[in-house]
């Protein structure tokens, strides 16, 4: 039998042993996600030469911020059918990333310019946000949440035009050459 003495040392053990598995990440997520507003420019990814040239703009509500943790939307693109997959990039929502919406002073921003090369296996394909919550120290566990999708497809009419032969050079061939219209006399 164990004495009424130990008895509070047990519960001691068995409560700080417990406090690692109260994570704040549920909430941080939730939180997060709740308000949470993500727009890209252009609406539709277009190639820019060799590049896919986009912004993306998050907003999320303050209210999610928790000391050792932090709120991430990971950037990917996902082609060919979905068996192909890139990193783009990571938005994260700590201290010095993001800057107050000067709008809605609840609301935390971040913009950001992204870019990946072109290529014709890329297009049809979806550019997706993979929010995930995460404890910041080394090692910390990770909560994902489900993705968001943000763009299809890639617009490729850039890649069609030929240079020099659009608007653009028949004015600037105009102008090199003077105009000369039948039955108008030059005078010296």
């Amino acid at each position: 039998m164990l004495s009424l003495r130990a008895w509070p040392v047990i519960a001691g053990v068995l409560l700080a042993g417990g406090l690692p598995a109260c994570s704040p990440l549920p909430k941080v997520l939730r939180q997060a996600q709740a308000g949470q507003t993500i727009t890209v420019q252009p609406a539709v990814l277009e190639s820019n030469g060799e590049n896919v040239r986009f912004e993306v703009t998050a907003r999320v509500p303050a209210a999610h911020l928790r000391k050792g943790a932090a709120y991430n939307l990971g950037l990917s693109y996902r082609y060919q059918n979905g068996l192909r997959e890139d990193t783009i990039g990571r938005l994260t929502f700590i201290s010095g990333e993001y800057v107050y919406d000067e709008e809605q002073k609840d609301m935390l921003v971040i913009r950001r310019q992204f870019s990946f090369p072109y290529s014709p296996q890329k297009s049809p394909g979806e550019l997706l946000a993979n929010p995930d919550a995460r404890l910041t120290r080394p090692g910390g566990k990770r909560l994902k949440g489900r993705e968001v999708l943000l763009a299809r497809g890639i617009v490729t009419t850039s890649r069609c035009a030929t240079p020099g032969y659009g608007p653009a050079a028949a004015t600037r061939n105009r102008e090199q050459r003077p105009e000369r219209h039948p039955g108008t006399a030059v005078l010296l």
